[in-house]
């Protein structure tokens, strides 16, 4: 069930609401489908008593703005940001019957094979937001969802630092996306960040989906090897360069750490 009144009116008038998918701390997300058209999207709703508050409006509308430029088969395709940047917030996006990647993977893990695909897809999604100047910063499980044929696909860019040459758009200072899939880098201070940031998530979802739990601290595991002991070797020293402590050290584009994962096949 859903309370009507939480949702923009911008939205009822075009949109049927079927159901209620769930939400967070500042948003709900519907499953909707289009009064004329007659398609099915999902709509993330910004909550009304957030409407005031500039911090996570801002969040909200930046997530608007990364993904409205984004197309790409492996990132959630924004269809519509109008009431984003009106009086109600809401952005039209595809709708991912699979779940987000958390839903997705069991307890005991994915095979190696499997990790590898879906790793060589989000890192396909990576390469085109870098590509146009735009750094993820939340990379986790719950970032990433899957269509009804498993492929994945990149989401929740609220957190996203959008590169403007030759200026740097942001919100904040303040450390973003979640601390065990951060960066060292990115924990102390958010603006500091580059596509390397995103690969050090990349590489942590990797151990997240080998593992089925959230990972330990890996800038940690060339220190500490046992952090990793139990993943594929192939996978391992993937895994241990793509979230080493030092971005020097990391892969240094989506696509690099791409073609070490694709060698897995070979």
């Amino acid at each position: 069930m859903y309370d009507p009144a939480q949702i923009p009116v911008w939205i009822d008038e075009h949109y049927y609401i079927n159901e209620r998918l769930g939400g967070g701390e500042w948003s709900d997300v519907y499953l909707v489908t289009d009064r004329s058209a007659g398609g099915t999207y999902a709509v993330k709703v910004l909550k009304p008593d957030y409407f005031a508050d500039e911090r996570v409006r801002s969040r909200f509308l930046t997530e608007a703005k990364a993904m409205a430029r984004l197309v790409h088969p492996n990132i959630v395709r924004i269809y519509d940001v109008g009431g984003a940047m009106a009086d109600e917030p809401a952005i039209v996006m595809e709708y991912c019957e699979g779940g987000d990647l958390r839903e997705h993977t069991p307890q005991r893990g994915l095979p190696a094979d499997i990790v590898a695909r879906i790793t060589l897809f989000i890192l396909l999604g990576m390469v085109a937001a870098h590509k146009v100047g735009c750094i993820h910063r939340g990379l986790c499980p719950e970032s990433i969802f899957l269509d009804a044929d498993l492929n994945p696909k990149v989401a929740d860019f609220g957190t996203a630092l959008l590169e403007q040459n030759p200026h740097v758009a942001t919100r904040a200072a303040e450390a973003l996306g979640e601390f065990l899939y951060s960066p060292p880098e990115q924990r102390y201070d958010a603006r500091k960040v580059d596509v390397r940031s995103d690969i050090y998530g990349v590489g942590a979802m990797m151990w997240f989906m080998l593992m089925g739990k959230d990972p330990p601290d890996l800038s940690l595991a060339t220190r500490s090897p046992e952090v990793v002991q139990d993943i594929h070797p192939y996978l391992r020293q993937i895994i241990v360069r793509a979230c080493h402590h030092s971005p020097d050290a990391r892969y240094q584009t989506a696509s690099a750490m791409g073609k070490a994962v694709r060698k897995l096949f070979s």
